[in-house]
């Protein structure tokens, strides 16, 4: 076998336990493919495994539901093969399995081993088929793809778009083939190093927290999907969006996208939308309170305005005179132009004493005290940024950050799939242009995101 052969499409000819002088067929539904590969190292691996019905035959005992085509990687060890997780049926079956014994005869590969199974070793053989010629002689022991990336803390236009490896899903990890990511401002801030001191990240760094695309492979552990399922997920802080594959946790941070739901609209909703989810919880709004929001006609902004007024707040929204229509059609009751006049005079005229809460999407630091002028004497003010604990007349702070708690992106992809939330995507831009469109991003206003599709 060629060190470095790829070794064609295989499928799960026979399965069997081996227990004494008794050989029982093990359990297979429709029969699992795969792409064999040994490399130079002595590792060989299954991949691009897919899933099929029990068996009419299974009885009750068996605890069968679906085929997991999970067959993991073998490595050499000596004189052994070690392989690292069973190809299984149920779950009983899932554990380490040693292989003693590897045979490649013409097109059939035949492995002989043991596997712990209800505390006790049980053997195994696997006999593997060839169903597709070798594919390559010269495959490279890494795979890899492009990724917009900086090379170090600087300026945007030293992005670029370079050629790393290929991420492999850990355990609890899923490898997603991106359709589109969409970017952030806080994508800028740590590409640059505004945020080095909270944030710090390893060079070279992979921009994007925002991914929507299909599910490429799962790592160890994960059940929730399977490979060819689509999926939103926010990705940080397993690995960068804005690339042709990218990982991310086994948790509240990665969903099923709905057919209904576009892919383009799918990867503007991770971290906008469970920010601005997390601000409306934080702001506690019962109907008729009132609620400045500066910043309203972001990616944040654009639900948070959305939000509030779904929970019945009577919303005051800062937006240029070209995006008051828009603004107001999201549910904003009242328009401020922040362009022309002072903000919070503007805002105390459409609620005189000040609002209940505001919120701070564009100022940080001592900049919040205008705002915070805005709100009534002990009231609240938002922000995603810092400042100090407390304003004047005992406004009180609350510095919001984005949380992927449990359902959270589920109901938003829920909600955006029925038509109950509004995406606003005001551009895109393929992946070969990514620079160009974080540089754009960075350099000018955005009404809602903007999303690079792959």
């Amino acid at each position: 076998m060629n060190s470095r052969d790829v070794l064609g499409t295989w499928e799960l000819l026979s399965y069997v336990d081996v227990e004494g002088d008794d050989v029982r067929p093990g359990p297979l539904g429709e029969r699992p493919r795969g792409l064999l590969v040994y490399t130079a190292d002595g590792h060989m691996s299954v991949s691009m495994m897919r899933t099929g019905p029990a068996p009419e035959s299974a009885g009750p005992d068996d605890q069968v539901e679906t085929f997991m085509g999970y067959a993991g990687t073998w490595r050499a060890s000596g004189s052994e093969i070690r392989h690292a997780v069973l190809v299984s049926a149920h779950s009983r079956m899932v554990g380490s399995e040693l292989v003693r014994h590897a045979a490649l005869d013409g097109d059939v590969l035949t492995l002989h081993g043991t596997s712990p199974v209800n505390g006790r070793p049980r053997r195994r053989r696997l006999v593997w088929r060839r169903t597709t010629p070798t594919l390559s002689h010269t495959a490279e022991r890494h795979v890899t793809m492009k990724a917009l990336v900086a090379p170090s803390y600087g300026p945007i236009d030293q992005l670029t778009l370079a050629e790393l490896d290929k991420p492999a899903p850990g355990p609890g990890q899923i490898l997603i083939k991106l359709r589109a990511a969409a970017l952030n401002p806080l994508d800028v801030k740590l590409a640059t190093g505004v945020m080095r001191e909270m944030m710090p990240v390893s060079h070279p760094f992979v921009l994007g927290l925002d991914a929507a695309g299909t599910v490429e492979a799962v790592g160890e552990g994960v059940t929730r999907f399977s490979p060819g399922d689509e999926v939103v997920a926010f990705t940080h802080p397993v690995a960068g969006a804005v690339a042709e594959y990218t990982l991310a946790l086994d948790g509240p941070e990665v969903v099923a996208r709905p057919e209904t739901l576009d892919p383009v609209d799918a990867a503007a909703l991770p971290v906008a939308a469970m920010t601005a989810a997390g601000i409306v919880e934080q702001a506690g709004l019962n109907s008729g309170d009132s609620l400045l929001v500066v910043g309203a006609t972001g990616g944040v902004g654009s639900f948070v305005v959305q939000l509030a007024a779904q929970a019945g707040a009577r919303v005051v929204a800062t937006a240029p005179p070209s995006d008051a229509d828009y603004v107001r059609g999201l549910g904003a009751a009242a328009t401020v132009d922040y362009t022309s006049g002072d903000t919070t005079e503007e805002a105390l005229r459409h609620v005189p004493g000040g609002v209940d809460v505001a919120v701070d999407l564009i100022n940080a630091g001592p900049g919040l005290a205008g705002t915070a002028a805005a709100v009534k004497p002990g009231g609240l003010l938002i922000s995603p940024a810092g400042g100090p604990p407390v304003f004047d007349r005992e406004v009180r702070a609350s510095y919001a950050h984005i949380e992927a708690t449990e359902g959270r992106l589920q109901q938003i992809v829920e909600a955006t799939a029925s038509g109950r939330l509004r995406v606003e995507v005001s551009a895109r831009f393929p992946f070969a242009e990514a620079q160009r469109a974080v540089a754009e991003f960075a350099g000018k206003h955005t009404r809602g995101k903007v999303v690079i599709t792959f």
